[in-house]
This record gives structure tokens, C-alpha cells and sequence, in this order.
């Protein structure tokens, strides 16, 4: 959209495989994502310190920062 104030994301499947199971609003928590589609190219964007939104359809939930890789 040229003009507008739309950026382009990448959006990529992951989904919440531990962590707490009533997360209070406003506070920082750690989880640990699966990676969907893992071992995908996409993937390879996300190195410790890159920085991510969470969403639910348009509306962002969260936002973080990759700490490191488990194998």
C-alpha cells in the first residue's frame, strides 16, 4: 500500500508449547514456541535478539524478543 502507514510482516507459524496457563495481563512471562513448519527457510530469521509480535488476526496480543534456541 503505497502511501499508507502499512509495513510488510513476515508471518510465520508457531504455536505456545509451555508456559504459564493464565498469563496476567501487562506482565512479562517466558514460553518456550514449536516452530510449525520447522525445518522451513523462514525460520533461519529468528536468531537471539530479533524482536516479534504476537497476533490474534489484525490485533497485536504481545510482543518479545527470541532469548536462544533449544535443541
Amino acid at each position: 500500500m503505497a502511501g499508507g502507514n502499512w509495513l510488510p510482516e513476515e508471518y510465520i507459524g508457531v504455536a505456545f508449547h509451555e508456559g504459564p496457563t493464565t498469563p496476567e495481563a501487562a506482565k512479562e512471562l517466558s514460553v518456550v514456541l514449536t516452530l510449525m513448519y520447522f525445518p522451513h527457510p523462514m525460520y533461519g530469521k529468528l536468531n537471539a535478539g530479533t524482536t516479534f509480535t504476537v497476533r490474534e488476526g489484525s490485533n497485536v496480543v504481545g510482543y518479545g524478543t527470541v532469548r536462544r534456541w533449544l535443541d
